[in-house]
This record gives structure tokens, C-alpha cells and sequence, in this order.
């Protein structure tokens, strides 16, 4: 295979649990080191260009460490500057966790407007401006017949598809790049950000990308047509169904559940923002007990508190109705996510939208049995083994809910069904996929 550049721009700067897309970059970083004998990796700056990353010979689990420390010996100046950027850090996480999260998109512009200027002035930073243009000064370790392979969440840098456009104008290089989904163009009023950078990220993909590799046949529909929607050049595709980590539960480091998995629960593990429909579950409990329901178990929602969601979570706390049902936790370890899952009397999900679902693939293979929305790319992750419902239909999923609570031998029976014939779909299987892709397309 010729030589791989992999983008690790947002991936080095994650310093949180990690969601669906991380977790995609994590496997295939992972085991390209594992297996490849020719990848490098390489960051981008809008204002700088691309540099060289020397990942490969220093490269550990960052997502292994069951407890996140906040705290490391000081020894050099980089250790100064690496715990001032912690302690600066924390003290945003703290004020902005006091401020409701439709409010964050909008204050986390004017700080980075305001960064920008602060930088300029110290001459931290040299962008020459041409007019209202930024005149890019570009860095480029990249030589002809190489593959530049974009996993993430490229479309945070709105100017890496036209500056690798300008590379291959230059040399003989392929674009790879992974569509994770068109949430953000099919359902802009769930999304946070304005649609116009992502319909720029995926207009200029389109254009400048060799070929694209899409994580379910809902994926690649929704890129197709957008293609065709905006008369843009076709561009190869291909279906790359994610994988799914089982591990290995001991019984080390689990206090924050302790007392929480001795009771029956009913699991939900997703980024807790607006598409992710959290409040489906929460009306669902709400109209079983004005329905007279007794039976209900405890709701355990997983996952970072993302946009949205501030009112939802407001009634949550203070809803004396539910007060002894629901429980929330924004950060565990794989550990303990493990254990939740094996005691789990089943999971829910049901998002508005997904690309692929990964929580899904995830519960069955644990063995667990699910209830799952019927939008979007999620029939293609549950396929026979889980319910669905229509992700509006609150009486739908009450319903449901209430059926498995009242009949366990049918919920045993289809986890049993799940455990002895489900076959999951490994990472290693999804990155040989992947790369053996780029090695056909780069071959002779």
C-alpha cells in the first residue's frame, strides 16, 4: 500500500469520554499501527496548513484509564503549559455548566472570535490578510502517490477540503474521507450548528474526494442524493459497517454504580442532546405512571450533556413525579459501562437520527435486547433482534416498554436468541475493510 496520511486533528484535541465518531478514529488509528507498515499521521491548522504528527512510536490507549486524573507531576515547561491549559479548561467546563446548553454554540463564538484577536495581538499567530482573505501558508509533508485519509470530524475546518484540492493540483495524491451522516443537512433544526458550513463541507468533498466511505446503506443514500440535489460530481462510495468492543467486566472500580445495578434498570447510552430524543423515554415514564403502572424500573441515561437539552434536564431534576427514576451519568469508565450493560433488563433508543447507531450493535453484543427507533440507519444495526418504534410515538414506546416489564419470559427468550446466534461485526473486520479499500484503489 502506497503511504497513508491519517487526520488527527480532532481526535489529539478530545479530552473527554469518547463519542461515536472519536471511538471510529480510535479503532482505525489503533490498528493501522498494529498493521500497516507505511502510515503517518498528520494535524491541520486553517491558518498554518498540515503538519506531521509522530503518533505511531508513542501511542497509547487514551481511552484505557478507568479514572480520569486532574492531576501529573510538573516538571518542564511544556508540563507548566499542559496544566494551566487543565486548569483553564476546568474552570470553563465549571461557569458553562451553570448556563443552559442552547447557549453554549453562541458563547463559544464570541470566546473564539475573541481568541483570535488576542492572538493576532501577541503575535502568536501570523495570518496575512489579503483583503477579507486569509492567505494560507502551507506546510506539506505529502509526496505524489500518497493517500490523505480524513475519518473525523473534518467539517470543523472549513477550509481542509479546498487546501487539499490545492494538493492535489499539485501532486498525484488521493482523498479519503468518511461521511459518519447528513444529520446536519436532512435535519438542520436538530443540529447545532448553522447548515451553511456543512453544506459547504459536503459540497467541496464532494468535489475534491476520491472516494467516501459511508458507515450504513442510509448514509450512502443520504450522500448520494445530496450529490445529486446539488449537481455535484459523483464520487465513489462504499458501505463500511462499524464495529463493536466487548469487554471484559471486573469488578474493579465500579463504586459509581454499585448501588444503582443491585435494582432493576432500563438503559439508554448516547450523547444526551436534542436528536438524541431523550424526552421520548421521559414522557414514556411519565404517561405509564398517569396510567397507573407500578412496575416501573429505574432509567439510566449515559452519556455527555450535550445542546438542547437544558429544559429537559431541568424538568428531570426537579419533576417530582420521576424523581426516583431517573438517573444520569455524563462519564464512566468502559468498566462500568460494562456492567450496566450486563445488568440491564434491556436498552432503549430512540433517536430521531443516526448514521449508524453504535449503542445498538453494543447491546446486542452483550446479549441484551433493545428498543429501538425505526429512523434513519437503525434498522440496519438491529436488524431481527431488536423492536422498533416510530421515534415520535410516545404511546408507541410506552407501550413497548410496559410490555417487556410485564412479560420476562418473552424478554428472555429473545436475549437468549441474541446470545446464542447474533454475530457482531469486529473493528478489526471494519478496518481491514477500510484500508483494504485504499489499497486496492492505490495499487497498479
Amino acid at each position: 500500500m502506497n503511504k497513508v496520511w491519517i487526520d488527527v486533528t480532532d481526535y489529539l484535541k478530545w479530552n473527554r469520554p469518547p463519542t461515536g465518531i472519536i471511538r471510529v478514529e480510535h479503532e482505525l488509528i489503533k490498528w493501522s499501527i498494529e498493521n500497516l507498515a507505511n502510515v503517518n499521521f498528520f494535524t491541520y491548522d486553517s491558518e498554518k496548513g498540515f503538519f506531521s504528527v509522530d503518533l505511531a512510536s508513542d501511542f497509547t490507549d487514551k481511552f484505557a484509564k478507568k479514572n480520569k486524573l486532574f492531576f501529573f507531576k510538573l516538571t518542564t515547561c511544556s508540563d507548566f503549559k499542559k496544566f494551566s491549559r487543565q486548569i483553564i479548561r476546568a474552570t470553563y467546563d465549571f461557569i458553562m455548566s451553570f448556563i443552559p446548553s442552547d447557549h453554549h454554540y453562541r458563547i463559544n463564538q464570541k470566546i473564539k472570535q475573541k481568541l483570535s484577536f488576542l492572538r493576532a495581538r501577541a503575535n502568536f499567530r501570523h495570518p496575512v490578510s489579503i483583503g477579507n482573505v486569509v492567505k494560507h501558508t502551507m506546510v506539506d509533508p505529502f509526496n505524489d502517490f500518497d493517500i490523505i485519509f480524513c475519518p473525523g470530524m473534518t467539517w470543523n475546518y472549513y477550509t481542509i477540503n479546498t487546501d487539499i484540492a490545492s494538493l492535489k493540483k499539485q501532486k498525484k495524491i488521493l482523498y479519503y474521507a468518511f461521511c459518519h451522516d447528513m444529520a446536519p443537512i436532512n435535519l438542520p433544526h436538530l443540529c447545532l450548528s448553522d447548515q451553511y458550513p456543512f453544506l459547504k463541507y459536503f459540497k467541496e468533498l464532494a468535489q475534491n474526494a476520491d472516494h467516501v466511505f459511508c458507515n450504513s446503506k442510509s448514509t450512502e443514500t443520504d450522500f448520494k442524493n445530496f450529490i445529486v440535489k446539488h449537481k455535484l460530481p459523483n464520487v465513489a462510495t462504499s458501505i463500511n459497517y462499524l464495529g463493536t468492543t466487548i469487554y471484559n467486566h471486573t469488578f474493579e472500580n465500579y463504586h459509581a454504580i454499585n448501588d444503582l445495578v443491585q435494582d432493576k434498570f432500563i438503559l439508554y447510552v448516547s450523547t444526551i442532546e436534542r436528536r438524541k430524543n431523550h424526552e421520548c423515554i421521559y414522557k414514556a415514564i411519565l404517561y405509564l405512571l398517569e396510567n397507573g403502572v407500578t412496575n416501573i424500573p429505574k432509567i439510566v441515561f449515559v452519556g455527555l450533556k450535550g445542546w438542547g437539552v437544558a429544559d429537559l434536564l431541568n424538568d428531570l431534576s426537579k419533576d417530582p413525579r420521576i424523581k426516583d427514576y431517573f438517573f444520569i451519568y455524563s462519564e464512566l469508565s468502559d468498566n462500568d459501562l460494562t456492567l450496566l450493560y450486563q445488568k440491564a433488563l434491556f436498552t432503549v433508543y430512540p433517536s430521531y437520527f443516526e448514521g449508524w447507531g453504535l449503542p445498538v450493535a453494543e447491546a446486542l453484543a452483550y446479549g441484551k435486547m433493545a428498543i429501538v427507533s425505526s429512523a434513519g440507519s437503525l434498522p440496519e444495526v438491529g436488524g431481527q433482534w431488536v423492536d422498533y418504534v416510530d421515534p415520535y410515538n410516545i404511546v408507541g414506546w410506552a407501550e413497548r416498554i410496559k410490555f417487556y416489564l410485564d412479560n420476562q419470559n418473552q424478554l428472555a427468550e429473545r436475549e437468549q436468541n441474541i446470545q446464542k446466534n447474533y454475530i457482531l461485526n469486529t473493528w478489526d473486520n471494519f478496518c481491514t475493510g477500510v484500508f483494504g479499500i485504499m489499497n486496492k484503489d492505490s495499487s497498479p
